[in-house]
């Protein structure tokens, strides 16, 4: 919570993650960088996101253990193994300013890039109008490992009124250009730091 609302305070957003953790049987509410969650350009509104985008980092052990749980497909191999996950300016520049370095590539630990993405989909039945679905796919390979509903099954309405929204966006100041990213005191202090 801690870190929702610091960040909340310098770039103006927060979000925030809540979900069933099947792994370990418990409700979890995450917190979530920004810079990990891809909406789309003309996006005001997370709930009416056409697709959302979270970028995981994973363990190769955490995938087999969730293969092996049923809950990722099985049978799907990775060829190669990044061993360093792709963490991005922001957090390159945040480690060097907190003195942090990320550690070397180890033989032991493998980390893959995963996209978990909650999206509209009709698979390609243009008959049938798009649902709510989950896919889960490793991204250097462009495997699908996961396929899952968005839809409460004990939930009554139309389809928009079933369907489950994961992610809670929390902003300090609404963007004077109606985008759906606010603003936080950085980017007021960042002209007083100019002049």
């Amino acid at each position: 919570l801690e870190q929702s609302l610091a960040l909340q305070g310098l770039v103006g957003c927060a979000i925030r993650k809540t979900y069933f953790d099947s792994m370990k049987g418990i409700v979890r509410s995450d917190f979530i960088r920004p810079e990990n969650l891809i909406v789309n350009y003309y996006t005001r509104y997370i709930e009416d996101a056409p697709r959302v985008t979270h970028v995981r980092q994973m363990t190769d052990s955490d995938i087999k253990q969730m293969q092996a749980d049923g809950i990722f497909l099985k049978g799907v191999e990775f060829d190669s193994i990044n061993n360093t996950p792709d963490v991005g300016d922001n957090k390159q520049a945040e480690d060097e300013r907190t003195g942090q370095t990320q550690p070397e590539n180890d033989k032991n630990v493998s980390v893959r890039t995963i996209l978990e993405q909650h999206c509209w989909d009709n698979f390609e039945d243009t008959d049938k109008p798009s649902l709510p679905y989950i896919k889960i796919v490793d991204k250097e390979t462009k495997q699908v490992l996961r396929i899952e509903s968005r839809l409460n099954p004990h939930k009554t309405g139309n389809t928009y009124q079933k369907t489950i929204n994961y992610f809670t966006k929390y902003d300090l100041f609404p963007s004077p250009t109606g985008s759906f990213y606010p603003m936080g005191f950085g980017a007021l202090l960042d002209n007083i730091n100019e002049t």
